[in-house]
């Protein structure tokens, strides 16, 4: 396709003009003078290097002519995803030869415009929501505006005879298509923090290296943060759409005590530079047969998977019939509201179910928490559906115990969970490290979520496992020690001088009376590589007596799910409550999750 006919495509058209909104923000801070550069930079093509500006950015100028004046444009809106749609049109109609000039002229243009009202001493003089403006359009033009070699992919093909790389097929990556950068660690940058309740913001983040996110609705990934000198990792779930590759969102739920959440809540700004993970996860629709008819179900901040889904869904036209089922507390607390809305009101086969459980007297929609009756209610079909569940473990165990009431086929029903510690493995499982995942009992194949640190409250992202496991009743269940870090004292361990092993524990076998590890007793855990060792006792894991011993672990979700404590071990027994985190290969070779792995006699690790 031709320059020119780049400028018939409307979004490319606009691009100039939300450019323009988005660096003089906010609306009421526009004046005279930041007009008139802009059209100045517009009218005079001389300073432009690329052929494309050039030969367009005064239609810009033609196409809003009515607009220009401060009266006008202050009542305008910026719009960062119409800004983000522009770039996106433009690298694809761009030749590859075209890119780099044209990204260099737009960020030149963009600095011009932000400068206009003062800040001419350096970016540190301009206005702090202008700067911020800068940074986030730099980032996403680095990210969109990408060449070829700038942003190497594998598993694409070409569009438009043009030579740029598009995913193949729905736009999805597989495992075998990602490029080694979406596997890998990067560096991102927050463009932009919104408040979507009370106590729950988004955070959207855009490559520091060119590049597009690559993953599948419904994964998630793990950040880090450094607080007080000392790295955090926590897992969230993606909640943008990878149909919108340039940037990448999470949405956090501020929780009393949750270290990670709560730092991003306080600290984390436009600007600031973080660290995420590869996108991991197996709960997706876009994994495994496709079913025609489907129900989301969701509960607080375990809105945010099913909501990725929903928004790759509407920007690529599914035509699968989709019925959303939201509970929250209050209508304040119900996350994406009206964006739900403006999916279900352009979309005949998109529904939206909202229910709240302490609902006030005005309230129109569902009452009550999910159960039997409301399903049935609320949707008649459910039984012809592929099922979606997430939010917090309690919430999840009474839908799913609601649905297996109804004869609903347990083998459409896919589920993930927030914030709650997984249900501990069956009594009768054997202890050994290479034990399989319990047998479903019920044909599910529900998917395990990462819960974070309980004592830190940080509600994570989902799993990577398929699992199905039956939770006994909140009231039941056990507390992890580690839910404990944090309230109760640090695992009681035992310093030991000599890690050859000459002081470990006497075993059944060598000392009389001695009690069986595993079961009250201390059990020795030699940390090989730094050649030392602990005394754990009975409940605590091999990642708490790491800690305890100052040795720093690579970790996580802290449940077994994402497998980033994976550690080979090279003698002894442990008991894993789950081990999802855990591959074929990685079981053969030896290795465990230190996150989840209580030893059953003398263990060595090579850590």
């Amino acid at each position: 396709m031709s320059v020119g006919a780049v400028a018939a495509n409307e979004q490319v058209e606009g691009l100039p003009f939300h450019l323009f909104l988005w660096v003089t923000a906010p609306a009421t801070s526009i004046g005279p003078r930041d007009i008139q550069v802009f059209l100045r930079m517009l009218d005079n093509g001389s300073w432009c290097q690329s052929r494309w500006a050039r030969e367009n950015l005064h239609r810009t100028h033609e196409r809003y002519s009515s607009v220009w004046t401060v009266e006008s444009l202050s009542r305008s809106k910026r719009d960062l995803e119409q800004l983000h749609a522009g770039l996106r049109s433009l690298r694809e109609l761009l030749p590859n030869a075209e890119v780099t000039a044209t990204r260099t002229d737009l960020q030149r243009l963009a600095e011009a415009t932000a400068r206009a009202s003062g800040g001419l001493l350096g970016p540190g003089s301009l206005r702090r929501e202008r700067r911020e403006a800068l940074l986030v359009f730099s980032a996403l033009a680095n990210a969109v505006l990408a060449t070829p070699e700038e942003s190497p992919r594998t598993g694409t093909t070409a569009t438009g005879g043009m030579g740029i790389g598009m995913p193949a097929a729905s736009g999805l990556p597989s495992s075998r298509t990602l490029v080694p950068a979406a596997r890998a660690r990067r560096r991102v940058r927050c463009v932009q923090v919104t408040d979507e309740t009370a106590d729950v913001r988004t955070f959207r983040f855009a490559p520091l290296a060119p590049g597009p996110f690559e993953y599948l609705p419904g994964q998630f990934m793990t950040i880090e943060v450094e607080a007080s000198g000392e790295v955090l990792k926590r897992s969230y779930t993606i909640a943008s759409s990878p149909s919108r590759p340039g940037l990448l969102e999470i949405t956090v739920k501020r929780v009393p005590g949750g270290r990670v959440s709560n730092w991003l809540h306080d600290h984390l700004r436009v600007g600031d530079e973080v660290t995420v993970g590869p996108p991991a996860g197996k709960f997706s629709c876009e994994i495994g047969p496709k079913a025609e008819k489907l129900l989301f179900i969701s509960g607080g901040s375990g809105i945010t998977p099913v909501m990725s889904m929903s928004r790759f869904m509407h920007d690529n036209a599914d035509p699968r019939d989709v019925v959303f089922l939201y509970s929250a507390r209050n209508e304040s607390d119900l996350i994406f509201k009206d964006e739900l809305a403006f999916i279900a009101a352009r979309s005949t086969h998109f529904r939206t179910v909202f229910t709240l459980t302490k609902a006030p007297p005005d309230w129109r929609g569902f009452r009550g928490r999910i159960s039997t009756a409301l399903i049935e209610d609320a949707v008649p079909d459910f039984r012809q559906r592929s099922v979606y569940l997430c939010g917090p473990t309690p919430f999840m165990e009474t839908v799913r115990q609601a649905l297996a009431a109804t004869d609903f086929p347990m083998g459409n029903f896919h589920a993930e969970s927030f914030g709650g510690p997984r249900a501990p493995a069956a009594s009768t499982a054997p202890a050994a490290s290479t034990a399989p995942a319990p047998a479903a009992t019920d044909g599910a194949t529900a998917s395990a979520e990462r819960p974070s640190l309980a004592a830190s409250g940080d509600s994570v992202a989902p799993g990577l496992a398929r699992a199905a496991v039956a939770s006994p009743p909140p009231a039941e269940r056990p507390r992890r020690s580690s839910q404990l870090l944090g309230i109760l004292p640090r695992p009681r361990l035992t310093l030991i001088s000599d890690p050859a092993g000459t002081m470990a524990m006497p075993s059944p076998a060598n000392a009389a009376g001695a009690p069986a590890a595993g079961v009250g007793a201390a059990t020795a855990v030699v940390f090989n590589t730094s050649g030392r060792e602990a005394r754990a006792c009975a409940g605590e894991t091999i990642l708490e007596a790491a800690e305890a011993l100052g040795l720093s672990l690579p970790s996580a979700c802290r449940s077994g799910v994402c497998g980033t404590c994976k550690t080979r071990k090279i003698s002894g027994s442990v008991k894993m409550s789950c081990e999802d985190g855990l591959d074929p290969g990685d079981r053969s070779a030896g290795y465990i999750l230190a996150c989840t792995a209580e030893p059953v006699d003398r263990v060595v690790l090579e850590a």
